[in-house]
């Protein structure tokens, strides 16, 4: 799946010289956690997040000596003007990070996993052509978890674990075998530790068709300890 088939379309971004109470009643009224601005020509030049917003009305405390001795000028001005400007561009960010429309969502999800992005600018040809969400993105990986399915077929459940296995590093796959039945999990063998453990069976769980786990694994350091 493409990230234009998920993107809001319908997003009405705000422009530098808007005033920030406006930019923040756009951002309510489209439910959003931050809000493209856009130039004259409907090109992305910044985004403006609720934190942008939050910061302004925490308790500004004095300045530490060594962060006035070390830090630039410059950047002590700009923290200043984020804490008391009054139009979106003396708040915003400048966009660096953008996605194409014809980009697999599951390269958007860890863009914005990577970076701490709460929404994701959509550009094509220099132009702002949508806006993704962390939400629209959760929502269409959980709807190709349930297109995956494979109604749990046994021998698919298999595959697919010891597929995730033999990549992870961390597993001790010599050690594990796999059964299953409909629907269902069997995980057997010994294992290094009970974070390993604990891993696996979250990989157990997360396989589509996978609807129970059942773990019949050891922990070696419980085991020589008995």
């Amino acid at each position: 799946m493409t990230v234009e088939k998920i993107m809001r379309r319908d997003v009405v971004p705000v422009r530098a010289a808007d005033p920030l109470t406006a930019a923040r009643q756009y951002m309510t009224a489209q439910g959003l956690a931050a809000i493209p601005v856009v130039g004259n020509d409907g090109e992305p030049i910044g985004i403006l997040t609720e934190d942008d917003l939050l910061v302004r009305h925490l308790q500004r405390k004095p300045l530490p000596w060594w962060k006035i001795t070390f830090d630039e000028p410059e950047q002590l001005a700009r923290d200043y003007l984020k804490r008391t400007g009054t139009t979106v561009a003396d708040v915003m960010n400048e966009v660096s990070i953008t996605v194409r429309p014809d980009a697999p969502v599951e390269h958007a999800a860890a863009v914005m996993h990577e970076h701490g992005l709460p929404v994701l600018l959509v550009v094509a040809d220099g132009t702002l052509v949508g806006l993704l969400t962390r939400s629209d993105v959760l929502d269409s990986l959980r709807e190709a978890d349930i297109i995956d399915d494979h109604s749990g077929d046994p021998a698919q459940l298999v595959r697919e674990m010891e597929r995730q296995m033999n990549a992870e590093a961390w597993v001790s796959t010599q050690t594990i075998r796999v059964q299953a039945e409909p629907r269902v999990l069997h995980l057997f063998g010994l294992v290094r530790s009970e974070a390993e453990r604990a891993a696996l069976l979250a990989m157990a769980r997360s396989i589509p068709g996978c609807v129970t786990v059942e773990s019949h694994l050891v922990v070696q350091k419980l085991l020589m300890h008995i």
